[in-house]
């Protein structure tokens, strides 16, 4: 199980919170693709997050919010969290919604 280490600081950390922009217009628009969307999303987030170190604090429906030891990984995580959630599969409702 990855943990997290046993004293960080505010001076320590960086805090990052990703989410799917117009996912209520997208649960709203396309209902039917939304829990496999969800979980492409989810998973995309969780991988990274172990390989960059960071560590997931909170979950709020499609937010994430994860913590960071060093900046540099935060930002890594974040840029291949975008390039891999650019190659993903995703439904083909999904493209047709003005909001993905």
């Amino acid at each position: 199980e990855h943990s997290p280490p046993e004293v960080l600081t505010a001076d320590d950390i960086t805090v990052v919170f990703a989410a799917i922009e117009g996912s209520k217009t997208l649960w709203g628009d396309v209902p039917s693709v939304m829990p496999q969307s969800l979980n492409i999303y989810t998973s995309s987030v969780r991988t990274l997050l172990l390989q960059h170190g960071g560590y997931e604090a909170r979950v709020l429906g499609d937010a994430v919010v994860a913590v960071f030891g060093k900046a540099v990984n935060a930002l890594h995580f974040c840029v291949d969290l975008q390039q891999s959630l650019l190659q993903q599969v995703w439904p083909s409702n999904l493209a047709s919604c003005p909001a993905a």
